[in-house]
């Protein structure tokens, strides 16, 4: 059904094979949560000392970052926790017992952050930009220093060390991959309500509601989104074919086609949408209990910059 990421501008959702707008987002924004590690052999310090040991620690639900950064060099070991917002709103952060106030934004697919100090009475900024390999396996911090004594470059580079792409949701409560099934085919019709606690939404944020309004008369299957969250409040409308023939939504001006066909008692719908010059692969499944009140859907993304899994769980209410 629907699942929602935030980036530098929110787009209004629409429903797209049970999925939002700002969830293909996704592809557009990299997430940098993990444990990452310096790689001392690709990184450079310029004219300050290379500390022995850097590593940070990143929590990133845009748009929320916040890391603790552990360092070891010659002025001893060091931690510090930074958190930062990446819409561009002002952060301020204590290092080394100095304020330290920032502001961080997207520029593209790269995160900008630019923050100033005093030191001894002299006022140091800084502007670094972070960015994510294609694998999500390397992040880059590049950082442009500006000082009275004159300006210089650092570039730090990290590995990523708990082994999982940084492109990738944390595995949810269920994939979209298809259970077996009786073969009964379900009647999705009534209006149903996204239990958020019951949810999996990998590393972005919940929306604040989502109902559901579905007309299904086998194979035509119609579905009404009611949402709010980060973006506003939207209505959205997307209509598909149950029979395996190719349906067509509109997506924010480019065509969504989809075809949604039974697999024993789940439907699932397959959806190509070329997004910003991106071509964005979503795969769904959506299985009913056995009582008809709780709707499962579960959802995997295929993006340039790596796949990742949702799952949604609505109740009914009508």
């Amino acid at each position: 059904m629907y699942s929602v990421i935030t980036r530098r501008s929110l787009l209004p959702m629409l429903a797209l094979a049970g999925l939002s707008a700002a969830c293909l987002m996704a592809a557009d924004k990299p997430n940098f949560s993990g444990s990452w590690k310096m790689d001392a052999s690709k990184s450079d310090f310029g004219p300050m000392p290379a500390p022995d040991k850097l590593e940070q620690t990143i929590t990133h639900a845009d748009p929320n970052l916040s890391f603790t950064t552990v360092s070891n060099g010659a002025n001893g070991e060091s931690k510090t926790d930074t958190v930062y917002t990446t819409d561009g709103k002002e952060s301020v952060n204590k290092v080394r017992n100095m304020e330290v106030k920032s502001v961080a934004a997207w520029d593209g697919d790269k995160l900008v952050v630019k923050s100033k100090r005093e030191v001894q009475g002299m006022e140091i900024s800084l502007v670094e930009t972070w960015s994510l390999s294609t694998d999500g396996k390397v992040l880059t911090i590049v950082r442009n220093a500006s000082t009275p004594q004159g300006d210089f470059t650092l570039t730090t580079v990290m590995n990523k060390a708990d082994g999982a792409s940084a492109a990738a949701a944390p595995a949810p409560a269920a994939t979209a991959s298809v259970a077996p099934s009786s073969g009964k085919r379900a009647d999705f019709t009534g209006e149903w309500k996204l239990n958020i606690d019951k949810s999996n939404f990998g590393p972005v944020p919940p929306p604040t509601s989502e109902t559901q309004k579905v007309d299904h008369h086998d194979p035509a299957l119609k579905v009404t989104t009611i949402s709010s969250g980060m973006d506003g409040d939207h209505t959205d409308n997307a209509a598909y074919a149950t029979d395996g023939s190719e349906s067509s939504n509109d997506f924010r001006g480019s065509a969504a086609k989809s075809v949604a066909k039974w697999e024993g008692d789940t439907l699932v719908i397959s959806t190509k949408v070329d997004y910003q010059g991106m071509e964005i692969t979503l795969k769904s499944g959506w299985k009913l209990s056995d009582d008809g009140k709780t709707l499962n859907v579960a959802t995997k993304i295929m993006t340039p910059q790596g796949d990742f899994d949702l799952a949604n769980v609505f109740d009914k209410v009508k």
